[in-house]
């Protein structure tokens, strides 16, 4: 069966990079990008299931990653979320609201692919 990873973030570049990256590297991993956090709770109301997901910290709507990794969680407690963001101060907030780590977006890709592997076991 397929894995997949569910990427959150309002930044088109972002989202394609990450859902680029992963089409080259992990070719049996696939990826879903969601523009924010409304999008992703609807895909989980129509019965979409996500391995894991990387959550951006500061969305479009306004709304902070941390609040929408709490309704991920809800829906889904077994999912592994990955908050990451810039601003290093919204750490202990994705942590405190259920994510399993948090990554600097400046160093996404150094340390993202092993943690990814890691929660799909690719």
């Amino acid at each position: 069966m397929r894995k997949t990873l569910a990427v959150v973030d309002d930044q088109v570049d972002a989202r394609e990079s990450v859902k680029d990256h992963y089409e080259l590297t992990l070719p049996k991993l696939k990826v879903r990008t969601f523009a924010g956090g409304k999008e992703i709770l609807e895909a989980m109301d129509r019965g979409e299931t996500f391995d894991v997901v990387l959550m951006d910290g500061k969305l479009e709507d306004g709304i902070k990653g941390p609040y929408y990794t709490a309704k991920i969680l809800k829906r889904s407690p077994d999912t592994p979320v990955i908050g990451y963001s810039v601003d290093k101060e919204l750490e202990e907030n994705f942590l405190s609201h259920g994510a399993k780590v948090f990554l600097r977006k400046g160093s996404l890709f150094r340390t993202l692919d092993d943690t990814v592997r890691k929660f799909v076991g690719l």
